[in-house]
């Protein structure tokens, strides 16, 4: 959001290098992108690893730039939730409730789960699960059924995900900035000013900020270099 708000940032290369994580969290991220898109370019440059939530935000941007060796796709849902019943048990500890309805209990970790809890669960995952799938096939112009051959978690290499039309360019971040440069209109070898979000600091500075030395920082100051 910072640099979409920046008047001097022309084009936005979003580097990504993550397993993935909350999808809520995810989808927050997409829904963020897709509105800067509205203003701004926005380009994918894929690090080490843009897996699951990674690529659930890769698949936002205009075009996704990818290195042959970069882990992408694990186009799937992972949902655990803790159950501590026996463990309780073993140790003696039992566990009463009084309850208004058969849902009331749903996924308490102190009770056993039941297998129409189960079935539930399996449910909202899938909800989850059909929407992933359905971005992925209406962002990159696929019909649900060919996108969910290439989901349920695979993995896939850049080079891979190119050939499977997950991605759309290989290369690595000194690539996706050039694509930019001429997405914008700017010359190869014109000078231009690259600004970092959040600003980059070295790690003694980092650890310094973990435990509140320092100076606190905005996140969302940056800082420029100039790249030909």
């Amino acid at each position: 959001r910072a640099a979409a708000e920046d008047e001097s940032v022309d084009i936005i290369v979003l580097r990504i290098d993550s397993p993935g994580g909350s999808a809520y969290g995810s989808d927050e991220i997409w829904a963020t992108i897709q509105e800067i898109r509205k203003t701004k370019p926005v380009y994918a440059s894929m690090s080490d690893v843009a897996a699951s939530g990674g690529y659930y935000i890769a698949m936002a941007c205009d075009t996704i730039v990818a290195h042959p060796a970069t882990i992408t796709g694990s186009i799937g849902v992972i949902m655990a939730i803790p159950n501590v019943s026996g463990t309780l048990g073993k140790v003696g500890v039992t566990v009463d409730s009084v309850s208004l309805g058969a849902s009331s209990n749903f996924l308490n970790p102190m009770l056993p789960y039941s297998e129409q809890d189960r079935k539930q669960f399996r449910i909202l995952g899938e909800g989850i699960y059909t929407r992933f799938v359905q971005k992925v096939a209406d962002s990159r112009k696929k019909d649900f059924a060919s996108t969910r051959q290439l989901a349920r978690g695979r993995v896939w290499t850049g080079e891979a995900a190119r050939s499977a039309g997950l991605v759309d360019v290989e290369g690595g971040l000194m690539d996706a900035i050039k694509l930019a440069k001429k997405r914008i209109g700017v010359d190869e070898n014109t000078t231009v000013n690259l600004a970092f979000y959040p600003e980059r600091i070295d790690n003694l500075s980092a650890i310094f900020k973990m435990f509140g030395l320092g100076n606190e920082d905005d996140e969302s100051s940056n800082s420029r270099t100039a790249l030909t």
